[in-house]
């Protein structure tokens, strides 16, 4: 196997399934919540400061023709940049630099191919379209990324061959079933919005940390006053935000299990079973029994436990 792909996506057999098309559903609502928020302000801003002193209008409203112009471009180049993020040039330029992925060593390879050929001989799909990546942090994990990128970490090669491949096509699922594209849609999308949040909480902490050296009535009024436009986008766009992120972890959970299914549906039920009980005895279960605490919550991966459970119920 080409260690660079040779093909396209053509006759993968990519289906969206149940988490991936949530996960889309959010990402679209945290696309609305930067467009408005930030893309938003930011045309407001620039309309009402071209707007002629003698202009009628006053105001500048959403329909306004200088607002409109000033949004439009914006939105576009930020929407398109979020379709280069599922590219094979984001694949080269963003995710593998980012995440520290390199192409394995003649020794890893002469290992690695073999079992990377297997999986995709079983999964009865095209490998020209994917990449075989590793990673020297000692960890035992793996993970799949970008337009088709599966980087196995340095801890997670000391597995059984078995295993390895189970790992992989739990991964290949991943991009299967389009969850990575969700995801770094989500990341691209959010972030305009969390950049605003940050900032705008740094300021409203910083005038609380501050309010004690206001004096005077005036000026504590005009003060409070200012305090008050400053929270009222921080507590919207926090709480907005917060909801988002808890339906991505809870989406992100029923992701993991939909990999596991869809690498035991092409054989491999009783080696990720296997490798998932090597994962539980070297991490554990750190996660608390409760469902609701915020440990599970906040979580993307059910517990080990929870996913050996389902693969051995399916």
């Amino acid at each position: 196997m080409p260690l660079e792909r040779t093909g396209t996506k053509g006759g993968q057999g990519k289906d969206a399934t149940a988490a991936a098309i949530g996960s889309f559903a959010v990402v679209f609502g945290l696309w609305l919540i930067s467009a408005a928020f930030v893309f938003g302000s930011i045309a407001w801003i620039v309309a009402a400061v071209a707007k002629e002193p003698g202009e009628p209008g006053g105001w500048v409203l959403i329909g306004d023709p200088l607002f409109v112009t000033v949004l439009a471009p914006l939105l576009i180049a930020w929407t398109a940049v979020g379709g280069f993020l599922l590219t094979g040039w984001a694949d080269r330029r963003v995710w593998r630099p980012r995440l520290g992925c390199r192409d394995p060593s003649p020794v890893e390879a002469g290992r690695l191919v073999p079992l990377w050929d297997r999986v995709f001989d079983r999964a009865g799909i095209s490998r020209d379209a994917y990449l075989l990546q590793v990673s020297d942090r000692p960890v035992q994990n793996a993970f799949a990324v970008g337009d088709g990128v599966i980087t196995l970490d340095q801890g997670i090669l000391g597995m059984t061959d078995p295993e390895l491949q189970a790992i992989i096509a739990h991964e290949l699922g991943h991009h299967v079933r389009r969850h990575t594209a969700s995801n770094a849609l989500g990341l691209w999308f959010g972030l305009p919005a969390r950049a605003l949040l940050v900032a705008l909480m740094s300021i409203s902490f910083g005038m609380i940390r501050s309010a004690g050296s206001i004096r005077g009535c005036g000026c504590s009024f005009v003060y409070v006053g200012f305090l008050v436009l400053v929270l009222i986008p921080t507590v919207a766009l926090y709480l907005l935000l917060g909801g988002a992120d808890l339906l991505l972890r809870l989406l992100d959970r029923r992701a993991e299990l939909e990999a596991d299914a869809y690498a035991a549906g092409i054989g491999y039920r009783q080696e990720l079973t296997r490798a998932l009980s090597s994962l539980l005895e070297i991490y554990g279960d750190p996660e608390p029994a409760a469902t609701l605490s915020p440990t599970r919550l906040n979580s993307t991966h059910p517990s080990f436990a929870d996913r050996i459970a389902a693969l051995e119920a399916a």
